[in-house]
């Protein structure tokens, strides 16, 4: 199951599977962290992993391909760079 947590300076997100096994970082789409990413999460925990996955829009979530676009489009992807390493 998913636990919810910040990772650095105020950067959110999840992570699935026991602490101490390989890490390994899953990228949201460009909808934000959906139901299908924290699956794919979970699923990957169950193969022995933790999956961490950084919320680099902070909570929101594109609900049609519009907003999805206007997300992405206004995203800062070198600060994005620097919050997914710090997961």
């Amino acid at each position: 199951s998913a636990e919810k947590v910040e990772f650095g300076a105020g950067l959110p997100g999840y992570v699935f599977g026991e602490k101490g096994k390989p890490g390994i970082v899953v990228l949201q789409e460009w909808w934000g962290i959906t139901d299908e990413v924290k699956a794919q999460a979970e699923s990957i925990s169950k193969e022995g992993f933790r999956a961490l996955i950084p919320d680099i829009y902070k909570g929101k979530l594109g609900v049609d391909m519009e907003e999805a676009g206007h997300l992405m489009s206004n995203l800062d992807f070198p600060a994005a760079v620097e919050e997914i390493k710090a997961a």
